[in-house]
């Protein structure tokens, strides 16, 4: 749902606390990664507000924060920092 920018899919979840929000995929990315690289502030908003941590770094050596970066999201920079 993160990955898609599902909103409210990402709320729904978020509130049924259901799922872990730091769970980690083989490559050691979290949730908050792909609205960092989408630029999806709504969804990093929420992650943020359920607990996600940002100091995951994946097998590449990025952070949320990174990526955000590399892709030029200076909102999301924004909300990292």
């Amino acid at each position: 749902a993160a990955l898609q920018g599902n909103t409210d899919t990402v709320r729904a979840l978020l509130t049924t606390k259901a799922v872990d929000v730091n769970v980690a995929s083989v490559s050691n990315r979290t949730p908050l990664f792909w609205p960092a690289v989408n630029g999806d502030s709504e969804v990093v908003q929420l992650l943020l507000e359920h607990g996600a941590k940002q100091d995951y770094v994946d097998v590449d050596g990025n952070s949320p924060l990174t990526v955000a970066q590399f892709y030029g999201e200076t909102v999301i920079v924004r909300l990292l920092i």
